[in-house]
């Protein structure tokens, strides 16, 4: 591992305290004057690492650089993490990599083609956001796939309370709203074994708009920030793997705290499946996960598929 990573390693294991350049020399085995190369280092690639004479190194505690050891710090249980300034999407990445590993956490501090639900683009500027893909080796069936989906919703909500104290709302079914603008969506693709025809891996894809930025014209009435008081995009991260990672404890439970975050139930939507475009009014999300409406002849429908908009 070079220098500047294991130096910025120790320097999140002690956010709290500095850590004089004297102590990082003799931890690693190298100069004082190495120590303080490493640290330029890392301040070039636009970490805010505060020193004092007589002190030492501090990580300043409004810095939220994407950091994998920071990441990793807060996790409950060991799962590798990259962490990069731009990639294509952290979906595309994680692709990349799933024949290797079988669990892993990619996050990304921008996407140059960050991938929405239906071929659309996701807006992820530098700096802003917080674009991550976490890929898991899971075993169930095709149908229960959907879950999945909502699953996350209500992990992405529930990171954010935990953090924030500001209570999520989920759009059926992938996206999270907050004072009613979209602030995060959610893509989940599935590896499937042809032989047993089960899921065995799934790859989660998460962008959440943590801090303002201007935003393109088309967005601006649409889309929102979370907008945290402290820097949390790290704790975040690892906030909403550790409750992914938990989906076997929880999958026969969440439901209700999907239903009552739900903004579709109650509300007209327009509905699209397929080529077919109707409106209804949605009335309950079933066992799966799926959005079931009445629409406006009566009739009782359930949509595991395509798309709800609010009306």
């Amino acid at each position: 591992m070079p220098l500047r990573d294991k130096l910025l390693k120790a320097l999140e294991v002690h956010r709290d305290t500095p850590v004089s350049g004297q102590a990082l020399a003799t931890q690693f085995f190298v100069s004082r004057t190495a120590i303080w190369k490493a640290v330029n280092e890392l301040k070039s690639q636009g970490y805010q690492i505060e020193s004092a004479p007589n002190r030492g190194y501090q990580l300043a505690h409004n810095d939220d650089h994407l950091s994998a050891s920071a990441i990793s710090r807060y996790l409950d249980r060991p799962c590798p993490v990259y962490a990069f300034d731009t990639v294509d999407s952290t979906l595309n990445e994680a692709k990349r990599r799933l024949g290797d590993e079988k669990c892993f956490l990619i996050v990304a501090d921008s996407q140059t083609a960050g991938r929405g639900r239906r071929g659309r683009q996701f807006y992820s500027p530098k700096g802003s956001g917080l674009y991550l893909t976490l890929a898991m080796p899971l075993h169930f069936s095709v149908e229960a796939a959907p879950t999945i989906t909502a699953y996350a919703a209500v992990c992405v909500c529930q990171a954010i309370e935990t953090l924030t104290g500001k209570q999520g709302k989920i759009k059926w079914v992938n996206d999270v709203f907050l004072d009613g603008k979209k602030i995060c969506g959610i893509l989940t693709e599935a590896s499937t074994s042809l032989e047993s025809g089960m899921i065995e891996a799934v790859i989660i894809g998460i962008g959440i708009n943590v801090n303002s930025c201007e935003l393109p014209e088309d967005l601006k009435d649409i889309v929102g920030f979370l907008q945290p008081d402290i820097p949390i995009r790290n704790r975040l991260a690892a906030e909403i793997a550790n409750k992914l990672l938990a989906f076997s404890q929880k999958q026969s439970t969440f439901l209700n705290d999907y239903r009552a975050r739900s903004l579709s139930i109650g509300r007209r939507v327009r509905c699209t499946v397929g080529s077919e475009t109707f409106l209804a009014t949605g009335i309950g999300i079933d066992a799966t996960g799926g959005l079931i409406v009445r629409t406006d002849d009566g009739k009782e429908r359930t949509l595991h598929s395509g798309e709800a908009k609010l009306i």
